[in-house]
């Protein structure tokens, strides 16, 4: 009789040979996970035959998203004597028999479907983990190859699953213990700071109800459902969800029986080494917290002490008895240390209860202080709108936009709806009595036309918060200004910038105007077309303005945009007059040095200057989270006005307060850079900045600027159902007033209406000056309405290259027959990796080295989805001497180019491309991921992938219908891969578009774009000036030639008439 675990379950067990003799297994516990246990020797033999007792072995994860080196101790697999294993030679049981794995019969299918079926051995899951086999040989199944398998409904391993980890390991941290607190690093003391210019007299409390609860009565899939009465609920359902979608990815990252040095006793200092710390995977930052669970361990056994016998049913576990292998405490430790390059944390802890070097599971954990931080922006600009309805009863209310924003869908509780609404519930967005102002004569949505100069609208008044905040986050047309004639193409700035372009000088001369009312302005600009150049103009432009008084605030959403910002604006801005802000856990070795001068620094940490000194700089920059420093140090712009206006009512309480009627900003412009990489909550942030004081006139009214470009990757979200990765840039971008505009990009090529149209409150960027036009073209057409435009010089420097086909352009779609693989590599974690699509591109990068087409190797960039085959590109690279290649994950290229690009798709098999949708996985579906891979080339770019594989995704398809028609296809040369054969995807050379897509047997003018179409049209006329000096040459002379010299002679003869 085969035996089975406590439970009454099976053991099933299946054999894959591979070159790293790897064994799988399958363990049917309530995670059902698979184990790969490979072969450290890569020996024929048993592993475990040719290592010492203990010793680790590589147990690798196929969890994708983990990627690192499993460097698992002897506790997570104890794969000792009592249990041998090898892909060879079958199981050694522990009485010394043996079950080969040819003898290993399927399993009857279960009811449950074909893919509960499996072939099985049965194996005793005691403790240790596998300590019995079979005792008796079972009948053989028949024999399957892996290309069957593919197209079975057999059983396969579920490539997907996280590392196995004992019973003991796991249950030590679902242990019960008391929590050991470490003394947070010291940060910046903001009591201290708000105390040195104002007291909690002047100023209210800063303390918000932050939303942590989920009502599911509000869809928080659809952007549809958000309104302004609502605003909080959404985004704070969208915060609590995401929140909880990230703690399992947090607990994937856990660490399982690792020891920890001591480094410096005295302050109880260790040293952790953390797998996949340099790509981010776990992402911890200084000052967070890591949790501890120190292990008791049995020098005998190398394992908890005592596990054994209290996992047995009926005793210790089950009676409450304390675990014998846990020392009993769980010590929150403090990150004060960061070595990415090596990937090793310094932690601080106190109170772990055995001294030396312990052995401890370790735990990360959701940092939710960062999430926190949005909450309290969401929720403050919440209030802030029912404050400035409140105020704002009077107004007018437009018809048109009432019906607009009435839906079914309104707060649950009632206690969060303002309680003083007008019969319709919304307002016009503008106080009684505003009137939109401009240079010309203008109607406003039905409103009387005003005229004023350009001096009066810098120093209009601006509406209540309310009202700024809802043309901001909800805009309507009644904040517009009509345009009634056509602008002048003349601008009367002297540019800082003289290389400007046309529609970069407009957005700034637009936003220095501000001639387009009361909205926030988008720059709109597809990759290399120069928005952070258009960005830092602005800010130059408006730093010198002596009409605009107060300061800048820049915000991107990471610390090296913000970076980019400072170290482009450091030319015009002195360290007087511009400031770095960082928040006080970033070291010092992560700013670049000519910026250290612009930081400022106070007891050997980054912080925030005193109040003087801070109200004196005329441009900040700072990440849009650490903005939340100057919210929490009380200088928003409604604080500062309260400071003052209290403080005034308290030095003269018989006066009138002079607040009550102007309120002057300090903040006047905010504006943010890659606007679409950062969630909507999180722009939020710096916006809370600059919003003005609640029914206060406020002179000028605040600028809220925007630059960013929709179709490229946005900010990583966790929760797959809910909108948080949609953008507010990208919100606004679809809203009407900015996509149904008729300068909108995809309307460019409409006839304009004859009707008075808005002022556009955006500009569009259309000149490239990165990429070579055939690079562009299929982005162009995809994803910006055919309206790019090629600027960029000396990008055709590499088509001499002897590896390009067909026109000769620097592009190349290589054909990949290799499969797919996901297993241990070098002992790297798990993952998808294509060994010939590597060798492949490694090759494409010898060949242009060789040939002397690049000289740097670092003008040469390998990317792929996958972070296995980073690992094997990085591998493979290394052997070949390629240390200055740049290769890594696609999402580490984003704002980054290169002369040449290589493009490992790594995938060659469709049944995992639904899985792959899932986890967000690969560039199928992926349509910014696709655009930013696309993108970052500016000479040379290579695509490597399977086209039967592709060819599922749109993208794909009609970048390869390009790659067809004009003939810039290489097949593969190799062999067909045996692994794959019988599948479709193995014939990679017979792919053909499908019928009525632009293939390439096809010239279909509707299915080539503009630079396509330019391309074709400058080789035809460079190819008819060869024949025409030809027939120069042999002077013979056709009827072009005719007419040619007919003109040159009436040319002539019409020359004496001139005056």
């Amino acid at each position: 009789m085969a035996k089975t675990n406590r439970k009454g379950k099976y053991m099933p067990l299946e054999w894959e040979p591979s070159a790293a003799n790897t064994a799988i297994f399958q363990i049917p516990s309530r995670e059902r996970k698979i184990l790969k246990i490979t072969n450290p020797l890569g020996s024929k033999s048993s592993a475990v035959d040719q290592c010492p007792t203990g010793s680790p072995y590589n147990v690798t994860s196929s969890n994708e998203g983990r990627g690192e080196e499993a460097n698992v101790s002897p506790h997570v697999i104890n794969a000792t004597k009592q249990s041998n294993f090898t892909s060879e030679q079958g199981i050694t049981t522990s009485n010394g028999s043996r079950a080969r794995p040819d003898t290993i019969p399927p399993q009857k299918p279960s009811p449950n479907g074909p893919e509960s079926g499996r072939r099985t051995s049965f194996i005793k899951q005691t403790q240790p983990e596998f300590q019995n086999a079979t005792k008796e040989a079972l009948p053989a199944p028949k024999t399957t190859t892996i290309a069957s398998r593919e197209n079975s409904q057999q059983w396969r391993p579920d490539v997907y699953v996280q590392t196995f980890v004992s019973e003991a390991l796991r249950a030590i941290n679902d242990a019960p213990a008391p929590l050991v607190t470490t003394r947070p690093v010291d940060g910046i003391d903001f009591g201290k700071y708000v105390s040195t210019f104002a007291g909690t007299h002047f100023l209210p409390t800063l303390d918000k109800p932050l939303y942590t609860s989920v009502n599911g009565n509000l869809p928080v899939n659809s952007l549809d459902r958000l309104l302004p009465e609502n605003y909080e609920q959404y985004f704070g359902d969208c915060l609590v969800l995401d929140l909880e979608a990230q703690i399992p990815e947090c607990r994937s990252y856990d660490l399982f029986g690792v020891q920890l040095k001591l480094k410096h006793p005295e302050q109880q200092i260790y040293e952790l080494r953390v797998p996949g710390l340099r790509e981010g995977t776990p992402s911890v930052n200084f000052g967070d917290s890591v949790m501890l669970r120190q292990l008791i361990i049995d020098p005998a056994t190398r394992m908890p002490r005592g596990m054994d016998l209290w996992l047995k049913p009926g005793v210790g576990r089950d009676k409450g008895a304390p675990c014998p292998g846990f020392a009993g405490v769980e010590v929150q430790a403090t990150v004060v240390g960061i070595n990415k390059f090596n990937e090793a944390l310094k932690l601080k802890a106190n109170g772990l209860a055995l001294p030396g070097t312990p052995v401890c599971n370790v735990s990360f954990v959701v940092q939710a202080s960062l999430v926190q931080i949005m909450q309290r922006a969401v929720a403050d600009i919440q209030q802030e709108l029912g404050r400035g309805t409140g105020s704002a009863k009077s107004s007018k209310v437009s018809k048109d936009t009432a019906t607009e924003q009435i839906t079914d869908y309104r707060l649950v509780n009632k206690d969060k709806m303002m309680e003083a609404r007008n019969s319709n519930g919304v307002t016009d967005c503008r106080p009684a009595g505003f009137q939109p102002q401009s240079s010309l004569s203008v109607t406003v949505d039905r409103s009387p036309s005003t005229e004023t100069s350009q001096e009066n609208l810098m120093s209009s008044e601006c509406p209540s918060t309310d009202s700024w905040l809802r043309a901001m986050l909800f805009p309507s047309k009644s904040n517009g200004i009509q345009q009634k004639a056509l602008p002048s193409a003349r601008f009367p700035q002297t540019w800082f910038d003289t290389s400007l372009n046309y529609e970069q000088k407009k957005a700034v001369d637009a936003v220095q105007s501000r001639y387009y009312g009361t909205f926030g302005y988008l720059i709109n600009g597809p990759p290399g077309t120069g928005k952070t150049k258009t960005i830092c103009e602005m800010v130059t432009q408006l730093g010198n303005d002596s009409a605009l008084t107060g300061s800048i605030l820049l915000c991107a959403p990471s610390n090296p945009a913000a970076d980019t910002l400072a170290l482009r604006l450091k030319v015009y801005f002195g360290p007087k007059r511009m400031l770095r802000l960082n928040a006080f856990s970033r070291t010092f070795a992560e700013v670049p040095e000519e910026l250290l001068p612009f930081c400022f620094v106070e007891n050997e940490i980054f912080s925030i200057p005193p109040l003087p000194k801070l109200m004196a700089y005329k441009v900040v920059v700072t990440t849009c989270r650490d903005a939340d420093i100057l919210v929490q140090a009380r200088v928003t712009n409604r604080d500062l006005v309260s400071v003052q206006e209290n403080l005034f009512m308290a030095v003269h309480p018989d006066r009138p307060s002079v607040f009550s009627t102007e309120a002057p900003l300090h903040w006047t412009a905010l504006i943010i850079d890659e606007a679409a990489q950062a969630t909507e909550p999180e722009t939020l942030i710096p916006l809370t900045v600059v919003t003005p004081h609640t029914a206060r006139v406020c002179i000028p009214s605040p600028i809220f600027v925007m630059a960013g470009d929709q179709h490229q990757l946005n900010a990583r979200t966790y929760h797959k159902s809910t909108t948080l990765h949609v953008s507010l840039f990208e919100r606004l971008s679809s809203h009407p007033i900015y996509a149904s505009h008729p300068l909108a990009r995809k309307s460019l090529y409409r006839p304009l209406q004859s009707s008075p149209m808005l002022r556009p409150p955006f500009v569009n960027l259309v000149r490239n000056y990165r990429s070579h036009s055939a690079i562009l073209a299929i982005p162009s057409s995809l994803f910006y309405a055919n309206t790019l435009i090629q600027e960029a010089t000396h990008t055709d420097t590499l088509q001499s290259w002897s590896g390009w086909c067909g026109r000769r352009w620097p592009v190349l779609f290589a054909c990949n027959g290799g499969m797919d693989d996901c297993e241990d590599i070098c002992t790297v974690g798990g993952g998808w990796y294509n060994r010939r699509e590597a060798k492949k591109a490694i090759a494409y990068v010898l060949s242009l080295i060789a040939e002397e087409m690049i000289v740097e190797q670092s003008d040469i960039c390998i990317m792929s989805p996958f972070r296995a085959q980073v690992n094997l590109l990085r591998k493979i690279a290394r052997e070949s001497s390629l240390w200055g290649v740049n290769i890594g994950p696609m999402e580490a290229f984003q704002g980054l180019e290169n002369r040449f690009v290589i493009i490992c798709t790594t995938r060659s098999r469709k049944r995992f491309l639904e899985e792959d949708k899932m986890r967000g996985m690969g560039v199928v579906d992926e349509k910014k991921k696709f655009n930013v891979a696309i993108t970052r080339a500016k000479e040379g770019l290579i695509i490597l992938g399977n086209p039967w594989v592709l060819a599922t995704d749109p993208c794909w398809l009609a970048f390869m219908n390009f790659c067809r028609r004009n003939s810039l296809w290489s097949e593969d040369s190799e062999k067909e891969d045996a692994r794959m054969q019988g599948l479709e995807e193995a014939n990679v050379n017979e792919w053909r578009p499908p019928q009525g897509s632009g293939n390439g047997d096809s010239h279909d003018e509707a299915q080539i774009s503009g630079l396509e179409a330019g391309l074709i049209y400058k080789e035809r006329n460079k190819q008819a000036g060869s024949r025409a000096a030809r027939r120069f040459m042999s002077g013979s002379e056709s009827q072009e030639d005719t007419l040619w010299r007919t003109g040159l002679a009436a040319e002539e003869a019409l020359r004496p008439m001139e005056p």
